[in-house]
């Protein structure tokens, strides 16, 4: 089972920036129908495809954690788009993949809400989501009630 603390993730999110560099902003690639028959849309995913069309490709800046950390694309699947960070972690746990904190959880969450917005650099995204997260003041304790809400 992988553990992910705040210092995990926050390591996790700047190697993901490394890798990508400073400067990347994340585009929306999935692309669904509208379930009334309205126009399709591009939506953010966990998971691109690969050049066989199977969900392998870390997507977003979460999905790419995710997978850094260990957990298997597969286990991200079911989850690709339309689920947000904390509902993904959820899962995940629920699953028995992983353990996390409150306060990993604010952070990927804050993360990616700035990320989703499609102008943002993953790297502002990282500085800006852990800025947020700093206004919330607790005792210490990662699974303080908030971190998490």
């Amino acid at each position: 089972m992988i553990n992910i603390d705040y210092n995990t993730a926050l390591s996790a999110l700047n190697d993901a920036v490394a890798e990508k560099g400073v400067d990347f902003v994340y585009k929306k690639t999935e692309t669904l129908e509208d379930e009334f028959g309205g126009d399709s849309y591009t939506v953010c995913a966990y998971l691109h495809r690969d050049e066989d069309g199977n969900l392998t490709v870390p997507g977003c800046i979460v999905g790419n954690v995710m997978v850094r950390l260990g957990v298997p694309a597969t286990a991200l699947v079911s989850v690709n788009t339309g689920t947000d960070a904390r509902s993904m972690l959820r899962f995940l746990a629920a699953e028995g993949y992983i353990t996390y904190t409150g306060k990993a959880a604010g952070l990927l969450s804050r993360v990616q809400g700035i990320q989703d917005g499609g102008i943002k650099s993953w790297s502002e995204a990282v500085v800006e989501g852990n800025d947020r997260l700093a206004l919330t003041q607790f005792d210490g304790n990662e699974n303080a009630v908030g971190y998490d809400g």
